[in-house]
């Protein structure tokens, strides 16, 4: 019995989901892949992302970014509300002040292993520093030292 283009759409997808949650290579890869494909081409991703937001003008991306955080780190949209007011506002590594706008907000830190959050939060650019070191304090220790040296060097 000859299968239908939708089941294997369907199939197709779920291959490719189970393939990226269990493997950093195909997940690298496919990341590669689509950045190299916008850099060359970038205007049928943007006209795309405009047709969807036309399609969809109720949708709510902080409703959507609570729901997220909740399934994917057991964050509640009060969790988040009450870290961001703990830390003032701020980044809990740089300091630098985020204002929390449905746009930019401070991200959820998270163990990669266990997706659980920490607790903290970073902003962008520290939580992808972090994630360069692969969470590893001795390996941010040693950068820091580094650092530190060549700084002193100068």
């Amino acid at each position: 019995m000859a299968i239908t283009d939708d089941e294997r759409k369907r199939r197709d997808r779920e291959k490719h989901n189970k393939l990226w949650r269990e493997d950093p290579g195909y997940r690298d890869r496919s990341l590669q892949y689509k950045a190299k494909r916008y850099a060359a081409n970038p205007e049928p991703a943007k006209a795309y992302a405009a047709e969807w937001r036309a399609a969809h003008p109720g949708y709510n991306l902080s409703k959507a970014r609570s729901s997220r955080y909740r399934r994917t780190y057991g964050v509640s949209p009060k969790d988040y509300d009450d870290m961001f007011a703990a830390q003032g506002g701020s980044c809990a590594i740089c300091g630098r002040e985020q204002f929390d706008s449905s746009k930019r907000r401070l991200e959820i830190d998270h163990d990669h292993a266990t997706n659980k959050a920490r607790g903290f939060l970073t902003c962008g650019a520290c939580n992808r520093g972090m994630g360069q070191f692969g969470d590893d304090p001795r390996l941010l220790r040693q950068a820091a030292l580094y650092l530190e040296l060549h700084d002193a060097q100068a």
